[in-house]
């Protein structure tokens, strides 16, 4: 997300016709040596166990967690972000719908509470 006040002055400079992104800063973090620990921790865990199951799944996502924040204001985010959250189009775990197909139904959800707590003036 963008710093404080920036998406306002965007948005104002939008309206005035004004279409240019803002330049974002982001800070340069090296979690080598944390991702070297958790790769460790994943190659150590029992494959064949629930709990060595589980410990290396979660050990891959904070690795590949720390290598998105590595990768701030890089191309290489959103690659890291699909590994880590997915694609918009793939199913969600269980064969369910896609996340973007949940998405929208959340939101469709939220719009008609949306105007079941709006008062008649707005």
């Amino acid at each position: 997300s963008w710093p404080a006040g920036l998406e306002t002055q965007f948005l104002a400079d939008y309206a005035r016709g004004v279409a240019e992104l803002p330049r974002i800063v982001y800070p340069k973090y090296d979690f080598s040596e944390v991702r070297r620990e958790l790769d460790a921790i994943t190659r150590a865990a029992d494959p064949d166990h629930p709990l060595g199951q589980y410990l290396a799944e979660s050990a891959q996502s904070w690795s590949v967690a720390a290598e998105l924040l590595e990768s701030l204001g890089t191309a290489a985010v959103t690659d890291c972000s699909m590994r880590l959250y997915g694609k918009p189009d793939e199913a969600l775990p269980g064969h369910g719908p896609s996340t973007r197909e949940a998405a929208r139904h959340f939101i469709s959800i939220a719009d008609e509470l949306d105007h079941e707590l709006m008062a008649p003036a707005e």
